[in-house]
């Protein structure tokens, strides 16, 4: 057995991909899906000893995510016939006791591209995107801390908005406070609202037909003291 020149680091979705070729091979012995699953595994251990065949680097195309920094292998259930299957996979600038670490992307059907769409979502690449436009660990951190505060900014100027053009109707009480709640800065807990108050009552003012007929009366117009006899 050939000494292992490389440390294979497969990405959690190709360990999916690779259960579900493994549950199908199982249930049907002698299949298409058995000899598959067989040559992925001779496959991943030749690209463990460095001595992977039918490899090819990948470019960039403006419909895809760019997958320049990636290689790909074909690989098919019978070796007579196309290729039917592409395993994706990259070199890293890590390290793993000493060796160079190779990572594992994806197992997918070859025709239709689709396999690259999937590895292109694995690691969060947009379609059209060089690598080189690519932002980095740092920038994202960043670029997400702003997001989610330009967010809970945008949540409470809403709901400020929306308390102030409420329509109360008579007898109708607003409340006390409306809750906001960030989980990102505030732990989940509630925050009163700031602009929600109980308005005071209005003085009732008398009418205008009242008004009149006190000023009509006069000052006699008060309870008269009964005459003493």
């Amino acid at each position: 057995m050939a000494e292992a020149r490389y440390f294979l680091r497969p990405h959690p979705d190709f360990v999916a991909d690779l259960q579900r070729l493994a549950d199908v091979a199982q249930s049907r012995p002698r299949s298409p899906e058995e000899n598959l699953a067989r040559v992925t595994l001779t496959t991943l251990a030749d690209l463990r000893t460095g001595a992977e065949r039918g490899t090819h680097s990948l470019g960039y195309m403006s419909s895809y995510a760019d997958l320049s920094d990636c290689e790909t292998t074909n690989i098919g259930a019978d070796p007579t016939q196309r290729t039917t299957h592409r395993l994706v996979w990259r070199n890293t600038t890590e390290t793993h006791n000493g060796l160079p670490v190779r990572e594992v992307l994806g197992l997918g059907v070859r025709d239709g591209g689709q396999i690259y769409h999937e590895i292109g979502k694995r690691l969060g690449r947009e379609p059209g995107v060089r690598l080189t436009n690519l932002p980095t660990a740092e920038q994202l951190t960043r670029d997400t801390i702003r997001r989610l505060r330009a967010t809970g900014r945008t949540n409470r100027d809403r709901a400020i908005t929306q308390d102030q053009n409420q329509v109360w109707g008579r007898g109708q009480e607003p409340p006390r406070t409306r809750p906001l709640a960030c989980p990102h800065f505030t732990g989940g807990r509630s925050i009163s609202h700031p602009h929600t108050f109980r308005p005071r009552p209005r003085r009732r003012s008398p009418t205008s037909i009242e008004s009149a007929d006190a000023r009509s009366a006069g000052p006699d117009s008060r309870t008269a003291t009964p005459a003493r006899v």
